[in-house]
């Protein structure tokens, strides 16, 4: 008897499978609905309990879902001006830094995020990741040649052009490995 009672419960499962409509009609007919989100996130979870999706292939679907981008969309103006007034300095001149600022950036620079760094040194967040990029860069030449491993040619560096600390490592690199194949 409970052979039987199994086999009609695999078959209901079944069936219920077979009646799961594809993601893309699940996604529109939800987000539609008017439930509250709490509801709507209870029928998702047994939608993908059932049809065995994750849920990053609904949030696929769902982010691809037209009806989905205009509510998402709605107001992105505002919401962008607001997070552009916040990473931009409260001045738009172009100014240098200086040695000191740059040894503070480097003593921080590992506690702090990108935001953190902007608004404390009142700087635009690209400048901040332009010079984590020169510390990273000078990083790797101290890797390929320690002569550059004192203060005072560190602190050189760092006031150094990206490209030109990107010319010295290439340089660098090549020394070393003709060095290299020398030792061999």
């Amino acid at each position: 008897m409970s052979g039987l009672i199994k086999q009609a419960t695999q078959k209901a499962k079944i069936k219920k499978i077979n009646n799961i409509p594809p993601v893309d009609i699940f996604v529109d007919k939800i987000l539609k609905l008017d439930l509250s989100v709490p509801e709507k996130r209870k029928i998702g979870t047994q939608y993908r309990e059932l049809s065995g999706l994750t849920s990053g292939q609904i949030t696929y679907a769902r982010n691809r879902n037209s009806y989905y981008r205009k509510l998402k969309n709605k107001n992105h103006n505002l919401r962008q001006t607001v997070r552009n007034k916040k990473s931009k300095s409260t001045e738009q001149i172009k100014r240098n830094w200086s040695v000191n600022e740059l040894k503070e950036f480097v003593k921080l620079n590992t506690k702090k995020t990108d935001r953190q760094l902007a608004e404390y040194f009142k700087r635009s967040i690209p400048a901040i990741n332009s010079i984590r990029r020169r510390i990273n860069s000078i990083a790797k030449i101290i890797k390929c040649d320690q002569n550059y491993n004192t203060e005072k040619k560190k602190t050189e560096l760092i006031q150094k052009n990206e490209n030109y600390l990107r010319d010295l490592l290439k340089n660098n690199l090549k020394t070393k490995q003709s060095v290299d194949k020398v030792a061999r």
